[in-house]
């Protein structure tokens, strides 16, 4: 079968890894010096024959503990560090949509919710009023993830 020219879906990567830049390689031993531990750690010969890992790039970990190599460009343009000030916007963005929608469902009993010029049913009101009690718990979650920075 022969490739043609098609557009394939387009995805977009959400993953959350631990990673760290490789600043020295040992070869021999099977050792990578990484930055973020100040320090050099093991990793089987196989596993530096799969990954031809380079001074500059990423050792990579994912949630579920599969170890990789990622050339700097592609991991930098990727990923972008988890920090606290990341972490504050995020709830800052979170507690205007909170603002929002708690706004929006402080309406009376005899008052109407209109979207798009559509009232909205019961039902999607009570599933709005979930969807902000779950933002409030998100927002608290995010409060103390803030506390361990």
């Amino acid at each position: 079968m022969s490739q043609t020219a098609v557009e394939l879906p387009l995805y977009q990567c959400h993953k959350q890894v631990r990673a760290a830049k490789i600043t020295g390689i040992d070869h021999q031993d099977s050792l990578l010096a990484l930055n973020a531990i100040e320090g050099w750690i093991q990793v089987t010969s196989e596993w530096m024959q799969k990954h031809n890992p380079g001074i500059g790039g990423y050792y990579v970990q994912y949630a579920d503990g599969y170890t990789s190599y990622s050339p700097a460009q592609a991991f930098e343009e990727n990923y972008t560090p988890i920090t606290e000030d990341c972490v504050r916007k995020e709830k800052e963005l979170l507690e205007s949509e909170i603002k929002f929608l708690a706004m929006l469902l402080s309406i009376t009993p005899q008052q109407t919710i209109h979207i798009n010029k559509r009232k909205l049913l019961p039902q999607e009101i009570n599933l709005m009023r979930l969807q902000l009690d779950a933002m409030r718990l998100y927002a608290h979650i995010l409060d103390q993830r803030i506390a361990t920075f």
